[in-house]
């Protein structure tokens, strides 16, 4: 929990925990994870409740058990929350999923290989709308590798400028 400043981890690994990084009620905070490693957790990192304008940036989120990003809410939702440069990868859940609050982004990340249990919906899945998805590597999760909720349809998903796996886009076709 924390209002405004900064974190920083330097070569930390994280592994064994309920949630290897829980973000809860904390405003305009940049973590930085630098070179750290966040692994072998039930969930990699949980942004929860009412978080709002922090900047979580590099580091690896992979192989956990669950989701290796959530973004979800209480009585309060996490809005304006950007991820930018972090590698997810192998998790047996989606990569990142966003199930509340509006104007996260994800930009800059590796998000490859997700969903290995193949329950999930793939790689990145938004169910709150109003998120970008831009210039990132989104390639070889299991199912797809953005799903956008129907419901998003009056706000939809930018994911544009991602690389997908395949000159085409994400149809690889």
């Amino acid at each position: 929990h924390s209002a405004g400043g900064g974190v920083t981890l330097t070569d930390t690994l994280v592994t064994g925990c309920e949630a290897g990084l829980k973000i809860v009620d904390t405003y305009q905070t940049t973590i930085d994870l630098g070179n750290s490693v966040i692994r072998g957790n039930l969930t990699g990192i949980d942004v929860y409740g009412g978080s709002a304008g922090n900047r979580i940036l590099n580091g690896a989120v992979q192989n956990n058990a669950g989701d290796g990003i959530r973004v979800e809410g209480s009585d309060d939702t996490p809005d304006d929350n950007h991820f930018t440069g972090i590698s997810v990868s192998g998790n047996a859940g989606n990569g990142i999923i966003i199930y509340d609050g509006t104007g996260n982004a994800i930009s800059g990340c590796r998000v490859t290989g997700n969903n290995t249990d193949e329950k999930a919906y793939g790689g990145i899945a938004v169910l709150a709308g109003g998120t970008t998805v831009t210039g990132n590597v989104i390639e070889n999760n299991r199912c797809l590798g953005v799903f956008a909720d129907d419901a998003l349809s009056t706000e939809p998903v930018d994911a544009a400028y991602n690389w997908w796996g395949h000159i085409s886009g994400p149809s690889g076709e």
